[in-house]
């Protein structure tokens, strides 16, 4: 909602919008142990709290098998379990210390699905302040083990302006240029770049289209039988 509502704004004041929507490769997979732990006892969070999730984490080791064949056992230093309770918690508390962006660049964080965006008149202006700001991302994320992947992160610019050009838009991570989209999706909710919402309502009607029919399709198996 802050997102829409800042890119409806600008839109109606014809303005530009410039979104990321940014991904972390293995969100939970890259969590380092000891720098959690560290960054727990900064919040404050000791005695019990902390031991339990000490305990928690410790003594976790990975082997792989292919086939038969079963690899040796490795201990693990990075990770929170996959379908745990806490492992969101742990990862949240992991990148809760990012620094809070200035310059009006606004950031949204929820679990690992994360944005950065910013409204004004001037694109150059507004792509230069971006572009900053993922700078400091990138290093905040690879002074902690996390990797932005550049392949799934993707940006576009929300304008009803004819005369833009997604070309002029170039942005970066760690020197590997960013798509950019005329429709990017973020928690579910699919963005057009003219933000006339066609996009998220085909993507709506499709899904309940799909759901019908496996419903039908399932009702004419049982009737079937």
């Amino acid at each position: 909602m802050r997102l829409a509502d800042d890119a409806h704004k600008a839109v109606n004041n014809r303005q530009y919008t410039v979104a990321v929507m940014l991904d972390l490769e293995k969100a939970f997979d890259p969590v380092w142990h000891d720098g959690l732990l560290c960054k727990m006892e900064k919040m404050g969070l000791n005695g019990n709290t902390l031991n339990f999730v000490a305990d928690f984490l410790a003594s976790r080791s990975i082997r792989v098998r292919v086939g038969v064949a079963m690899s040796n056992s490795y201990h693990l230093q990075n990770g929170t379990p996959h379908g745990s309770v806490i492992s969101p918690l742990l990862f949240l508390i992991m990148v809760n210390d990012i620094e809070e962006p200035n310059n009006r660049v606004r950031l949204s964080l929820y679990a690992d699905d994360s944005a950065t965006w910013k409204s004004g008149p001037n694109l150059a202006a507004l792509i230069k302040d971006i572009q900053r700001f993922l700078d400091r991302l990138t290093e905040f994320f690879d002074r902690w083990g996390f990797k932005l992947s550049v392949a799934k992160t993707e940006a576009t610019v929300f304008t009803r302006n004819r005369q833009f050009r997604p070309n002029d838009v170039k942005l970066t991570i760690g020197g590997s240029l960013i798509k950019v989209e005329k429709t990017v999706r973020f928690l579910g909710v699919v963005f057009d770049r003219a933000l006339t919402w066609s996009a998220h309502v085909d993507y709506v009607v499709a899904r309940c289209s799909k759901r019908q029919f496996a419903k039908g399709a399932s009702r004419q198996t049982v009737g079937s039988q």
